[in-house]
Formats: structure tokens, sequence, C-alpha cells
């Protein structure tokens, strides 16, 4: 008895007959699509997977920071109340020492504050952002009509608003 040999999958072609006789171009082309869509939808498939883990991860994280911050706010409480007390310790009256703590931290919100209003204060938004639409507006305004608007960077004088009590002759609109 002959033994049979192992059937290729391609063993049903001839050796002489090309494979495109055998399948078509559009076939061809289909297949290749469906294979690349397939593989692109296996490849969001796994990237939704990674993200969802990284997400509960970052979720327990901001959880963890939120939990820090709330017990270093217990924390600054009870740090002022025993600022208060040692200065009471020292002889002041109880109700002095918590007013002094009060004052020391309205002053230190006060430097918070005029610093931050300093820094705020210096923005002046995006002069070249402005400055190059402008430029894309003066070069149709030709055909468009568009007038560009003010540049941002040049100072211009503030309009002063008249007085609440200040009567005008003009008739309102």
């Amino acid at each position: 008895m002959e033994m049979e040999s192992p059937r290729r999958p391609d063993a049903h072609l001839s050796a002489g007959t090309p494979v495109s006789q055998e399948r078509t171009v559009g076939q061809l082309v289909a297949q290749a699509s469906q294979d690349l869509g397939d593989i692109f939808r296996a490849e969001v498939a796994l990237a939704k997977l990674e993200m969802q883990a990284d997400v509960k991860k970052g979720a327990m994280g901001g959880a963890l920071f939120g939990a820090a911050g709330y017990l270093a706010l217990l924390a600054s409480i009870l740090l002022t109340i025993a600022l208060a007390y040692g200065i009471s310790a020292v002889g002041l009256a109880p109700g002095w020492a918590f007013l002094i703590v009060a004052v020391l931290f309205l002053l230190t919100a006060g430097i918070v504050a005029f610093i931050g209003y300093r820094r705020v204060s210096k923005i002046r938004g995006p002069a070249r952002g402005m400055r190059a639409m402008n430029e894309t507006v003066r070069a149709i305004s030709p055909v468009s009509g568009v007038e560009p608007l003010p540049d941002p960077a040049l100072n211009y004088p503030r309009v002063e608003q008249p007085d609440a009590g200040a009567t005008s002759n003009a008739k309102p609109r």
C-alpha cells in the first residue's frame, strides 16, 4: 500500500496556471481590503483595551491625589488651631491669638492675590495669531471687502465711560 502524501492547500492549481486565473483582480482587492479592515478593527480594539486600563489607573491616581489634598486641608486646619493655641500659650488671650492668625492668613491671601493679578495682567492675547489673520484678511479684502481687526499689540487709548449721574443731550436709539 502506498502512503498518501499530505495534501497541499494549492494542490488544485496546476503548476503552470497563474493564481490570477483562479480569482479575479477585483476579488483579490476586495479580500485585501477586507483583511486590512479586519486588521484595523483589531488594532482599534487593542487600543481601546489599553486606554481603558490607562483610564482606570489615571482615575485611581486622581482619587488618591484628591484624598491626599483633603487630608492636607484637614491638617492645615489643625495646624492653624495649634498655631493660635501656641500664641495663646505665650500669654495672649485665645480670642486675640485666633484673631492674629486670621489676620496673618488674610495678609497672605492678599499678597498671593496681588501676585496673581500682576501675572494675569501681563497676558496680552494671541498677538502673532491676530497679525497672521489680519494679513490674510488684508490679502483678500480687495475681493471680499472685509476689514482687518485691530492689532492687539498696539496700545489703544481707553474709552472713558460717562458718569452715571451725568445727563446727555443725545436721544436714546
